[in-house]
């Protein structure tokens, strides 16, 4: 796809190198951003942790976040970039490749790789970027995407507990969602009708539970079926019981994010494995949890 920079009559390279001349680090990247690196997955899944891992091994570059902190205004955060945000989710909503919206997103992320960029490529995470897979995939830019899978169950816990996250499900049904733009619920875009209807017309006595794995849902189905127009080996699902005990997953990862032995195994000595769940569940609706369940083992 080529891309023109409205304005500046520059196309594909020319923008790049543009951007490159233009740096304001004067140990930023010598080449310009040819690869990102997409970090996704529900929030609680662990897109954190492997955001900050990844730059305290050093594979890629940026600032260690915070999961607990409110998220800044810097335009050259690596991690939940408000502007990165808002130029996908009016992409989104354009629907056009060419549009403004989009090549703001490609100009964000130079920006960004001026500053963290590492020899053509570029990290950025967040778990709302399960909801631009297409704007992502148009780009042109984004090469490979993780995305964190964690047990249902343990993500739905941690949602409970986590003060962002944790006030959306408590919230009324109105205000649950995140990505909204105008008329349009993105979170819902990907989302199997039946579960959503059930859960709009049974939302008040659902539990927070209950809610907190709708919530996981519409990121892992958004992630699912939005990526598949990428090719395959572009796509890891860093599964986290599997990376656990499974050394030929731990190896795959070690390929697909191309780490130094040294990088793999800081990685590997920073994972902490599921751990067997001694407590019950909290009050759910069992019928509800097997459906969503059904729905998000069928995705993968």
């Amino acid at each position: 796809m080529s891309t023109t920079v409205r304005g500046l009559g520059l196309t594909g390279d020319a923008f790049a190198r543009s951007m490159l001349e233009a740096r304001l680090w004067p140990d930023g990247p010598l080449a310009p951003l040819r690869d990102v690196l997409v970090i996704c997955g529900s929030p609680r899944s662990g897109t954190t942790w492997l955001h900050n891992v990844l730059i305290t091994s050093g594979r890629f570059k940026g600032i260690p976040a915070d999961d607990l902190a409110p998220v800044g205004p810097d335009p050259f955060f690596t991690d939940e970039n408000r502007y990165i945000h808002l130029s996908l989710a009016q992409a989104v909503v354009f629907g056009d490749p060419e549009s403004a919206p989009a090549l703001t997103f490609q100009a964000a992320c130079n920006l960004v790789y001026l500053r963290f960029g590492v020899a053509g490529e570029l990290m950025i995470k967040s778990p709302y970027y399960c909801f631009f897979m297409d704007a992502m995939l148009a780009s042109g830019i984004c090469r490979k995407f993780v995305f964190m899978k964690r047990r249902l169950d343990d993500i739905a816990l941690s949602m409970m507990k986590h003060p962002h996250v944790g006030a959306l499900i408590r919230s009324e049904y109105q205000r649950f969602f995140d990505v909204i733009v105008g008329p349009y619920n993105l979170e819902l875009r990907y989302v199997d009708a039946n579960i959503v209807d059930y859960t709009v017309r049974n939302y008040e006595r659902l539990s927070l539970f209950d809610r907190a794995l709708f919530k996981s849902l519409c990121f892992s189905a958004s992630f699912a079926l939005g990526s598949r127009a990428v090719d395959k080996q572009h796509v890891f699902i860093f599964d986290h019981e599997a990376y656990g005990t499974e050394p030929t997953e731990r190896a795959r990862f070690r390929e697909f994010a191309r780490l130094t032995e040294q990088q793999g195994q800081a990685i590997e000595t920073s994972f902490r494995p599921p751990a067997a769940r001694r407590e019950a569940l909290p009050p759910h609706d069992p019928e509800y949890r097997k459906a969503i369940l059904a729905i998000e083992n069928s995705l993968y």
